[in-house]
């Protein structure tokens, strides 16, 4: 599992278009798609921060919904996340998630 302490935007935008896999209990694989990040606040604001805070958006598939919680996302190039997600949208193609990372 990678160090999320190492991730900041930055060196995340690299992952926009990527594909993670959550197994969830019931044996199914679901994907997410990163669509985008962003800033949320930049560290020079709070003394207290390490690095900025950002956020990922991930695209689901739109007939599933996966409930707020901590889950496990896989991807071949960087291997397993352990990461919150929160539904915030749903359109036509699809569930929306943000995951926070302060």
């Amino acid at each position: 599992m990678i160090d999320l302490t190492q991730l900041t935007y930055e060196n995340t935008r690299q992952y926009i278009g990527e594909t993670f896999v959550i197994r969830i209990p019931d044996g199914r694989e679901i994907s997410l798609v990163v669509e985008d990040t962003a800033v949320l606040m930049e560290k020079h604001l709070n003394p207290r921060m390490a690095r900025d805070s950002f956020a990922w958006y991930l695209r689901g598939p739109a007939d599933f919904l996966l409930p707020q919680g901590l889950y496990a996302l896989e991807n071949e190039k960087i291997g397993t996340l352990g990461i919150f997600i929160v539904p915030v949208g749903r359109d036509t193609p699809g569930v929306l998630y943000e995951a926070i990372f302060n």
